[in-house]
Formats: C-alpha cells, structure tokens, sequence
C-alpha cells in the first residue's frame, strides 16, 4: 500500500493528489489510519486496486501486491524473503528444539535415547536426528508445505496460549508459599498476559473452526504427549 501511494503521488499532478486525499478523507474518514485503504481506486489508481473480495479469495495478498506494483522482479523480491524466512525459522527449530528434547529427556520426561549427545561435538544429534525426519514425515502427512506451516502454527499457538496463562500458576504458588519477588514486574500485570491470552485464544478458535483437520490432528498430538509425559514421571518417580 506504501509503495503504492509514493508511485503515484510521482504519476499525478500535486492538485490532483491534494483533491484524492481530501475526498478519501470525507469519504472513509479514519480508514486509512487503520491500514484499511488499500481498496480506494480514486487514491492509489485503478491499476493498483485490489478490492475487499478478491483479497478474500486471495492465497497470497503479499505476492499479489509485489506483482501488481514490481511485476515478475516483485515476485521474484518476495519469494527471495520468503525463503529467507524459512531458513530462518528452520535454523531456530533445528537450534533449540532438539536441545529441549534432550534436557527433557535427562530430567526422566522423555525418551533417554534423545538425551544422548554427540561424543565430539557435545551437540544432541540423534535428538536433531529425530526431527529431522518427524519434518519429513508430517510434510508427506499434510502434502503441501503450506499445511504444514498451518499445523504448526496452529499447534504452537495452542501451546503459548498455556505458557502465558501459567504464569498466573506460578504467581498463585508464589503467593501460597510467601514468595516476594523483587526483580522485574511485568506492567499492566495482570491484565497484560490476559490480553494475550485472549488474542491467541482467538486465533486458535479461528483455526478451530477454518481447518479442523488441523484442530484435531493438533489434539490428538497434544493428548499424545501429555500421557507420555505422565507415564515418564511415573516411570521415574522414586520407588518406596
């Protein structure tokens, strides 16, 4: 939308621009604040429209952008980001989760075997290892790499909804047992955490109910997990 005002206040007579501006201000006053102008022909031009419906159809609104505006050197632009984001995302995962199975596995939560680490380079590789190929497995799974990045995001997101609302757990316990603490405190607690609690909520009830294959494989995982969790601590709780 930026792009596509500063190419035409370069294409259009200033007057002309002054007289748009004016008549989107009195035709959808405050819209624009809000990032919801994109659809006002009579301000970015017509080649550039790109209406409420057919954004709504649209699997990539970015992509249609960047085609719009650069044409095929745009969507070139973007992919490049894209994968950029990807690699990104793929070096965080394959840096810190595998390193989360192998500290769960040494507190006696998980599987021993992915608490080994590698006798050279001290790293957890079979627990990297074991990612790897569950990523293989759910990208046969889901088929197209785009439902993959929909389960995951769904599932992570159910998981960070409990995350922050345990920290009203914790302050509770704290309270109980006569904790103080005297370090950071979080501002506007607690209605910070609330409110994004409440967000992502949001978003997985609007996962929930848009791609419920998702929510349901989601579920399963998610039960999964939490009996085998509680089977490993009983497994590992000292014996009378």
């Amino acid at each position: 939308m930026l792009a596509t005002g500063i190419l035409n206040i370069w294409r259009h007579d200033a007057a002309e621009v002054a007289a748009q501006t004016a008549e989107l201000d009195r035709a959808s006053g405050g819209r624009f604040l809000l990032g919801l102008g994109v659809s006002h022909e009579y301000s970015i031009g017509a080649e550039y429209v790109a209406p409420l419906a057919k954004m709504q159809a649209s699997d990539g609104v970015a992509a249609d952008m960047m085609l719009a505006v650069f044409g095929d050197v745009g969507g070139k632009l973007l992919a490049a980001l894209v994968c950029i984001s990807v690699f990104g995302s793929a070096l965080i995962y394959t840096m810190s989760a595998p390193r989360i199975y192998a500290a769960m596995s040494a507190d006696g939560v998980f599987f021993p075997a992915l608490a080994r680490l590698h006798p050279r380079t001290g790293t957890p590789a079979f627990a990297i290892a074991v990612q790897s190929g569950w990523a293989i497995v759910l990208l046969f799974f889901w088929g197209t790499f785009g439902n993959l990045v929909d389960y995951v995001t769904y599932t992570e997101a159910v998981f960070l909804v409990m995350a922050a609302a345990a920290v009203y757990i914790f302050r509770w316990r704290d309270r109980r047992d006569g904790i103080t603490h005297t370090g950071f405190k979080v501002p506007g607690y607690p209605f910070t955490p609330l409110i994004y609690v409440l967000i992502s909520l949001a978003f997985v009830v609007k996962g929930m109910l848009a791609k419920p294959d998702l929510a349901w494989a989601a579920g399963i995982l998610f039960v999964v997990g939490l009996g085998l969790y509680f089977w490993f601590v009983r497994q590992h709780r000292p014996k009378d």
